[in-house]
């Protein structure tokens, strides 16, 4: 289906700089439209599906890795720590510093 292809194709590159522009090209549909299908579709936004990713991609990192915070921001394709930091805490209720804490494995 679609949405699959574009789930797929989010899954395989959260960790690049990609766009609803650039899932649109992918699967040849306008943006706006991709963003009103993916929306009706998946019951969230393009943009907060993306996030999703990779803030649960982040997590697994700051629990199974020693790659610092910026590090992991960076790896699951974050540009900016205020952002990343701020929905981290909204999906796992806490801060990246204080999950690692939590989750660090002795």
């Amino acid at each position: 289906s679609m949405i699959g292809r574009i789930k797929k194709y989010i899954d395989e590159n959260y960790d690049k700089d990609i766009s609803l522009d650039s899932v649109a090209q992918y699967v040849a549909m306008n943006p706006s439209y991709l963003s009103r299908f993916f929306k009706q579709h998946m019951g969230l936004t393009f943009l907060r599906y993306l996030n999703e990713v990779r803030i649960s991609h982040a997590g697994r990192l700051l629990s199974s890795t020693d790659l610092s915070i910026s590090e992991i921001m960076n790896t699951c394709g974050f540009t900016n720590q205020t952002i990343f930091n701020r929905l981290f805490k909204e999906i796992y209720g806490m801060t990246p510093r204080q999950a690692r804490k939590t989750l660090s494995v002795s």
